[in-house]
């Protein structure tokens, strides 16, 4: 839903110009989206290599916020679809990781709302691997003594027609070797190091700071040519004053 949002937010701005948009408040909500789940932003930035590596998406449902499975699970809705088609989008997704890893934070009323650490990816994937390769011991044994019990108690469904379902856990250690794959794929052709196309999304205040040192700077030069033509003309009128002061002088001595 963040990143839906946010892309609501860069259409208003960046496509139909409408008023009261901005980049910065576009870029405030794709940002608090990076940050709630950064799997996500990669996904969406890099979608052909995901594509390319990523199966089962459609196995993935109701899964929970931040996690790698919500980044799957979202890739693989409609909503990578209107990603792709709106125009831009994706370029504007990269750029804004682009310019975040080469130093650039968002302050809004003194709180840094991003920095570079928030793209950070493989601890909080490996400690999510270990949580859930401990909740599938766990589950496990749990089985195991269920099992037991119902030996025990001389429980026995042969015959019953009835299956019971059993609701699978989609395999997080799987998807998380995906995404790695993925992730190497991106480093290795150099994605997270090369200054790409996406970096014409500059920030608005600095444009418009250059511009306008542009144009001080061209206040400055015809003030100076003023002040230069105004000086040469004083010079000149105080020589032809002095020429005339010479003349003057030599006719007296003349008519002495």
């Amino acid at each position: 839903i963040r990143y839906s949002a946010a892309l609501i937010e860069y259409v208003s701005w960046k496509l139909l110009e409408e008023d009261g948009s901005s980049q910065q408040t576009a870029e405030l909500y794709l940002v608090r989206a990076i940050k709630a789940n950064i799997y996500c932003a990669y996904h969406i930035a890099y979608h052909d290599t995901f594509e390319s590596v990523v199966e089962y998406a459609e196995e993935v449902e109701d899964a929970e916020e931040g996690t790698l499975e919500e980044a799957i699970e979202y890739c693989a809705s409609e909503q990578m679809g209107t990603w792709v088609g709106t125009d831009g989008a994706i370029d504007w997704m990269r750029s804004v990781l682009h310019r975040i890893r080469n130093g650039w934070s968002m302050m809004v009323d003194g709180v840094e709302e991003i920095s570079v650490k928030d793209l950070e990816w493989s601890d909080a994937l490996a400690k999510a691997e270990e949580e859930f390769e401990l909740s599938r011991k766990e589950d496990m044994k749990n089985e195991y003594f269920m099992m037991r019990k119902k030996k025990e108690d001389g429980y026995d469904n042969e015959g019953e027609e009835e299956e019971e379902e059993e609701e699978e856990t989609p395999d997080l250690l799987m998807y998380a070797g995906m995404f790695r794959t993925a992730m190497d794929m991106l480093e290795d052709a150099g994605e997270f190091l090369s200054t790409t196309e996406d970096d014409t999304f500059d920030d608005e205040e600095e444009e418009k700071m250059e511009v306008e040192k542009d144009e001080s700077a061209k206040a400055t030069s015809t003030s100076k040519d003023v002040a230069s033509n105004d000086t040469s003309s004083t010079c000149s009128s105080r020589a032809s004053d002095s020429e005339k002061d010479d003349d003057s002088s030599d006719s007296s001595d003349n008519e002495d």
